[in-house]
């Protein structure tokens, strides 16, 4: 409770710091090509599938917390109106 997905710009950068960790010193443990190719893709896909859910909830956020005419003042009921008014 009270996490947050990060934003597609943090997501962004952590991936890009992360793969050019990975192309910089993975080769120190000296794996099998494929093997080092292959968990290369595995962990760009993984941050692909998050930086797709990340950007569609800022696309969904704004039409979510937008406004709407039932919560403006004027529409209000006119007993909820009254108890908000100054006397």
């Amino acid at each position: 409770m009270g996490a947050t997905f990060p934003p597609s710009s943090t997501l962004e950068a952590w991936r890009d710091r992360y793969v050019r960790v990975w192309d910089e010193y993975i080769d120190e443990l000296e794996p099998d090509e494929d093997d080092r190719v292959d968990r290369r893709q595995v962990i760009v896909s993984t941050f692909e599938r998050a930086l797709t859910v990340a950007r569609e909830r800022e696309a969904w956020a704004p039409l979510h917390h937008a406004p709407s005419a039932r919560t403006s003042r004027s529409t209000r009921h006119p007993a909820s109106a009254a108890r908000t008014s100054a006397p």
